[in-house]
């Protein structure tokens, strides 16, 4: 991923005429991505919503660049469990237990579910559930509910319906316990007091990606469509869910 990023960088940089340095930087941590856009050691970024959040207003900027999948900028999240398991509902599900997928389209899954179940007084997803999983693969985390091999699991809409077209018995035998917001998990924004190559101009090529053959390779290799321009304002969802986060666990915020 990073040779394709590098690779396209330097031919647009070759193709405009443009002093762009393609190399790219994968940082450790949110201390790290401060200390990077405050030195000015990075103009552009892409990081999960919730880190993004964490930034202080100076760092944030107000036009982003979203992935786009199958025409949404957007990720859903559902509790699925069996049709035939008796549970109605989150409670039933004590000492259960649940997988959840671990992939950057997911970032918010598991700070959602913190607030679901505290909206229902049913404590923290540790103590509530019996054992609570992760697998990076959307078949390791649906299969398991449907062939009864766990009690529930949470995964992304689209995900959902991708597999449920494949084999449509997954829709006759799961059944969603609770679906999230609408939800922005991760993009790709520039540094607000970026000053160097024309900054319209490499937002424009970035917004054609999808048109170019070295563009549908890097979007192909992190599993997107296209790239949108969009306005902060899409991530007011994920800001309130992250709001009553802080305010029905106070100590998620020193966490």
């Amino acid at each position: 991923a990073k040779a394709a990023v590098r690779a396209w960088a330097q031919g647009l940089a070759k193709e405009r005429n443009i002093n762009l340095d393609g190399q790219p930087v994968i940082l450790e941590d949110l201390n790290a991505i401060i200390e990077a856009l405050r030195s000015k050691r990075v103009d552009c970024l892409s990081l999960t919503t919730d880190d993004y959040l964490a930034l202080a207003p100076d760092l944030q900027n107000t036009n982003l660049l979203v992935s786009a999948i199958s025409g949404k900028t957007t990720e859903q999240y559902l509790v699925l469990v069996h049709a035939k398991s008796g549970v109605s509902n989150l409670a039933d599900l004590k000492g259960r237990r649940i997988v959840m997928l671990d992939h950057v389209r997911a970032s918010l899954a598991a700070i959602w579910l913190e607030v679901l179940l505290a909206q229902q007084s049913l404590g923290v997803p540790p103590d509530h559930f019996g054992q609570v999983r992760r697998a990076q693969k959307l078949t390791s985390v649906v299969l398991p509910v449907f062939f009864r091999q766990q009690d529930a699991c949470i995964v992304t809409r689209s995900g959902f319906d991708t597999m449920a077209e494949l084999n449509p018995q997954l829709r006759v035998q799961l059944k969603s316990l609770a679906a999230s917001p609408e939800l922005v998990p991760a993009f790709t924004f520039i540094r607000p007091d970026y000053r160097g190559a024309p900054h319209d101009e490499i937002v424009a090529e970035v917004l054609k990606m999808h048109v170019t053959e070295s563009g549908k390779q890097i979007l192909t290799l992190f599993q997107t469509d296209r790239i949108e321009q969009q306005p902060a304002s899409v991530l007011d969802s994920a800001r309130e869910l992250m709001e009553s986060r802080r305010r029905l666990i106070p100590a998620s915020g020193e966490a």
